[in-house]
């Protein structure tokens, strides 16, 4: 075989690598519906048949995700919520907020009264599916007063100056907000 041989599998390999792992891929892949039943992998869930279905997330990888999970719920939603660092096209359903990341920032506290909100206006019939990616800690946030939004921006500065691994982050912003 030669190197260009070689390299063109290597690309070829890199590639479908590199698409296993889209997120949309792996909504698909991953879940399933069967009538009325939402299917994870092998769990299933039974959609509300009187209630309202609600699709919230947050994370660098939310958007996708959603894309990718809405055709399969996209005649039982009613709404919903999530969060990105970035602006895309989404579902008219779904109402996107642009947050910040890697520092927390005034959009972020926006995010959080969102889903706040939104999660607030469910009853008790209605079912929720949120979509979680990495992220979420700095695209989320809703400070502990006395601590400001500044003091968290500053803190998570200081920290990933540092080359604290980012569990320690996580563990120092929840007792933040």
């Amino acid at each position: 075989m030669s190197a260009s041989n070689d390299k063109t599998r290597a690309r070829e390999i890199f590639f479908a690598g590199l698409d296993a792992v889209r997120p949309q891929n792996f909504m698909q892949r991953e879940f399933r519906r069967e009538g009325e039943r939402l299917m994870v992998r092998e769990s299933a869930y039974t959609l509300p048949r009187k209630g309202r279905l609600f699709l919230f997330g947050s994370g660098k990888a939310v958007i996708p995700m959603t894309n990718g999970l809405f055709p399969l719920v996209e005649d039982r939603l009613s709404g919903g919520v999530i969060v990105s660092n970035y602006s895309a096209e989404v579902p008219e359903k779904i109402r996107l907020i642009e947050s910040c990341h890697p520092y927390p920032c005034a959009k972020s506290v926006e995010a959080a009264e969102a889903l706040t909100e939104g999660f607030s206006q469910m009853q008790e019939e209605d079912f929720f599916i949120y979509l979680l990616s990495g992220g979420t800690s700095a695209l989320v946030e809703k400070p502990l007063p006395p601590v400001t939004l500044e003091d968290m921006a500053e803190t998570t500065q200081r920290l990933l100056h540092a080359a604290i691994p980012i569990e320690k982050i996580n563990c120092v912003r929840k007792h933040l907000s």
